[in-house]
């Protein structure tokens, strides 16, 4: 009944196979193929449904619960989880970021920017340009605001060269010794504040600047050094300090 009606057909003719698990002792050893009718008819869920993007033609897969009340993939339409981010970043960005203001955000880290106004606006999706800059160093690449504002991504040239410089071994020790003289400081000092995925513990002067400048770990690992964070701004910072070497000892002392 169901592939008499071409128009039924058409929605789902993206959809390449349905797999139905196969359990043994409560656990899934392998999946048998179904036909289209098993999930357009019975409505089985944790079935594994193979389909091609509508978008790009990608092949992905997704569940059958997902199918029946997805919004981006459903029975009228599959689109794969790169599209959707595509999708998504452009719906909910588009209205937030301008050339203007990323322009601002990179002279205030002391970034050139190259790419024009012109350039940056004829972009369909602005949070995934590739935007030519100057870093700090001198160095030329390229940065997109996803990576630069939410990852806190920065020139990969100077990331290997600070690298480079640190001795791996010594400084792992470092941060080892850190790690222990932070963590009874927040045991301690920060009773009842919440650490999480959201929330982190940041050292204000960083663990690297304390390395290369010889700051023994529990000056670092000091309290007053110590703050909680969001998240996001906590990966924006990386490895800056927020306070100076004179505030990080007056502090401690």
């Amino acid at each position: 009944m169901f592939f008499n009606n071409w128009e039924y057909k058409r929605k789902i003719i993206m959809i390449v196979s349905v797999w139905k698990p196969v359990e043994y002792n409560k656990k899934v050893i392998l999946y048998e193929q179904q036909s289209l009718n098993s999930l357009l008819i019975d409505k089985k869920t944790g079935y594994k449904v193979v389909y091609k993007c509508d978008t790009c033609g990608k092949i992905s897969n997704t569940s059958s619960h997902v199918l029946y009340k997805g919004k981006y993939i459903n029975i009228n339409k599959q689109i794969c989880k790169s599209c959707r981010s595509i999708i998504s970043n452009y719906k909910i960005l588009k209205n937030t970021i301008s050339y203007n203001r990323f322009k601002k955000i990179l002279l205030k880290n002391n970034y050139t920017i190259l790419t024009t106004k012109s350039e940056f606006e004829s972009q369909l999706h602005p949070s995934q340009i590739k935007v030519h800059v100057i870093c700090p160093e001198g160095h030329k690449h390229f940065v997109t605001w996803n990576n630069f504002i939410s990852k806190g991504q920065r020139c990969r040239k100077c990331y290997e060269k600070n690298r480079s410089t640190v001795n791996k071994s010594n400084y792992d020790l470092y941060k080892h010794l850190v790690k222990q003289y932070t963590e009874k400081s927040f045991k301690k000092y920060f009773k009842g504040q919440i650490r999480d995925r959201y929330h982190h513990l940041d050292h204000k002067f960083s663990k690297l600047e304390g390395y290369k400048q010889g700051i023994l770990p529990v000056v670092i690992g000091n309290y007053k050094n110590l703050e909680i964070l969001d998240s996001k701004l906590n990966i924006r910072k990386y490895d800056k300090c927020s306070i100076t070497k004179e505030e990080l000892f007056n502090g401690y002392t």
